[in-house]
């Protein structure tokens, strides 16, 4: 009995970390937006540059946007699933607060309602991140992932562009 209860604990303790393996649940509530907090000073855009977007996808237009140049990152999610509400919660949050990197690009597809995306890049658990690189998929990650993974994602694409351009120094 000890046993089951501790592998019980365990397991409640793994799963919001790990994300939702389900796919059929009710649809959750809709969570309140966060308050906006006052007195927050604004600082003038130093360029016109155009700021990093979380962009909700669907089937039409996916193609597109993971054939563009450079790294894409798609997250696979599900309304009901809390991990993936957390993490479509924190992509926002770093768009909001300028701190997605300005060579970013992210996509949000809901795998209940685009099933064959899900299917064709066989989704087992929400969140799945496919992780592209023009037009060809690179890597996939599991579960919710931190601010640090999200930025390690394309910070490797900077660090990749910074190295090619950069010329070699000539033999002594």
């Amino acid at each position: 009995m000890k046993c089951f209860l501790l592998t019980l604990i365990v397991c409640a303790g793994i799963f919001p970390v790990l994300g939702c393996m389900e796919k059929t649940k009710a649809p959750a509530p809709e969570m309140p937006a966060a308050p906006v907090s006052e007195g927050t000073e604004t600082v003038p855009a130093q360029e016109a540059v155009p700021a990093p977007e979380v962009v909700e996808l669907d089937a039409a237009g996916f193609e597109a946007f993971i054939q563009d140049p450079g790294r894409s990152l798609v997250v696979i999610h599900a309304t009901w699933c809390p991990p993936c509400r957390m993490l479509e919660k924190l992509l926002h949050e770093m768009e909001t607060d300028g701190r997605l990197p300005k060579n970013s690009r992210i996509g949000l597809v809901d795998g209940d309602k685009e099933q064959e995306l899900a299917e064709r890049f066989q989704i087992e658990a929400f969140p799945t991140l496919l992780i592209f690189r023009n037009g060809t998929l690179e890597d996939r990650l599991l579960g919710y992932q931190d601010e640090q993974t999200i930025l390690g994602i394309f910070a490797e694409t900077k660090e990749t562009t910074e190295t090619a351009k950069t010329p070699e120094a000539p033999a002594p």
